[in-house]
């Protein structure tokens, strides 16, 4: 059974040394296929499949990070 578990990549809004990143699209492909790559080893190593999912920008990330509020919420009712 595949379970949705999203992976976020965040850079500080006064990070000196990564200003010119605003969106996913800002980084190099090697350096997102190098986070990917990180996580479908590190889960094979565990005995896992991490099978990649799309990549979205801000918005997307807003949506992961506020459904998971809403669950936690809910929980905790």
């Amino acid at each position: 059974m595949a379970v949705d578990n999203p992976r976020l990549i965040a850079v500080a809004t006064k990070a000196g040394e990564h200003h010119d990143i605003k969106s996913i699209r800002d980084l190099p492909d090697a350096v997102v296929d190098d986070i990917v790559h990180f996580f479908v080893s590190y889960n094979e190593a565990a005995g896992k499949r991490f099978e990649p999912g799309d990549r979205k920008g801000r918005r997307g990330a807003q949506r992961v990070v506020a459904a998971g509020q809403d669950r936690w919420h809910r929980q905790r009712r």
